[in-house]
């Protein structure tokens, strides 16, 4: 959409106006009211988040947020008041932000803000599916720009799993505001109390481990024998176009392959889908064989893995939550394709918290095999 200048009395330019369609102006109004309520919000909380700045040792999370919301607020209001579409005023915002926070967290959620705006664009109101790209864009601008991985800057610890989950419930039809309480963290208070109990740094190593491969997506092993294998062919024709899922691996058997290769026995495909997650070429594997346990057996020889056969939706839950398991198998000669392909889809929702009661009984596992 175009800003344009006007002219004021004197012929010099005043505030730009912009050329927006009306349901983007709308969305626009939304937003700004989004950032109002943050910026109550944020000032609510001042006395907390100074407290916070005296233990790391800077001012990005005091001062300098109340300063960079209330630029931003007072910025979406000016371009609300002429004409800015959705994109434009999250643009202006972000800018503000970015001027008037200072320290490097300023910037990177003013770029942030920027990029969800440019993402949004000004054209129409968002759909459901854009307002998911946008979330992914305001992740990577804070991602590139800040050079942060998970670990390395809380901001992106808390963010990328509240991403990962809107996206998700977004993909799956919920409405954009049930799917953003939904992926809402926990209160900030009981988050620290749970992050504490487990030690931060304890709990920052695991986190490490079952966030920083979903900033893209999972590389996803499937893998089968002979009696598995039209279950494996069908569930790799599912999750081909599953947002979650950047890569899949695809180990056979196949049909096309020779006769030696076909009936290569369940042990060989376990272990090798399992050591390629050792060895850090993929992050989780699904496998199919007659009955779902010699692939699951298999791949458990591999030190670090945990696989599991599950042919219901609560044990497939749990096989993440409780156990933070890679691998999940399954038996054609036991389940249903219809069924076994919704577990699948399911596995790939759940993600292990790593400040939970369970991450202490996993521990002893991995501490164990020396993992």
């Amino acid at each position: 959409m175009k800003q344009c200048l006007v002219a004021g009395e004197d012929g010099g330019a005043v505030a730009p106006e912009f050329a927006a369609a009306p349901d983007s102006r709308d969305y626009a109004a939304n937003c700004a009211a989004a950032l109002e309520a943050a910026r109550e919000a944020l000032h609510d909380a001042e006395t907390q988040l100074g407290h916070m700045d005296a233990v790391a040792g800077d001012g990005d999370h005091g001062r300098g947020m109340v300063r960079g919301i209330d630029a931003a607020t007072s910025a979406a209001a000016k371009a609300l008041a002429n004409g800015a579409g959705a994109g434009e005023m999250l643009g202006a915002a972000g800018d503000a932000w970015a001027d008037k926070a200072g320290g490097t967290s300023g910037v990177l959620r003013g770029a942030a803000l920027r990029a969800f705006g440019e993402s949004l664009g000004n054209e129409q109101g968002p759909r459901p599916g854009e307002l998911a790209a946008g979330m992914t864009a305001f992740a990577a601008r804070i991602i590139e720009l800040g050079k942060a991985d998970v670990g390395d800057k809380t901001m992106v610890d808390a963010l990328l799993p509240f991403v990962d989950t809107f996206n998700k419930l977004v993909s799956e039809d919920v409405l954009p505001e049930v799917a953003w309480a939904e992926a809402a963290p926990c209160p900030p208070q009981e988050c620290w109390l749970r992050w504490r109990r487990r030690g931060f740094r304890q709990a920052l190593r695991s986190h490490r481990m079952t966030t920083k491969r979903r900033t893209m997506g999972f590389r996803l092993v499937l893998g089968s024998d002979e009696a598995g294998v039209d279950y494996k062919d069908r569930i790799m024709a599912d999750l081909r176009n599953d947002p979650r899922v950047s890569e899949i691996i695809d180990i056979g058997v196949n049909r096309s392959d020779s006769g030696e290769d076909f009936t290569t026995p369940y042990p060989y495909v376990g272990i090798k889908a399992a050591e390629l997650i050792r060895d850090g070429h993929a992050d989780r594997a699904i496998l199919f064989c007659g009955t779902g346990i010699g692939v699951a057996i298999a791949a458990n020889k591999v030190d670090g893995i945990r696989a599991t056969t599950a042919h219901d939706s609560f044990s497939v839950e749990r096989s993440i939550l409780s156990n933070d398991c890679q691998v999940l198998t399954m038996g054609q000669r036991v389940v249903g394709v219809e069924l076994a392909s919704r577990l699948a889809r399911e596995w790939l929702g759940y993600s292990f918290d790593p400040a939970s009661a369970s991450a202490d009984k996993v521990k002893v596992l991995t501490d164990f095999e020396g993992c």
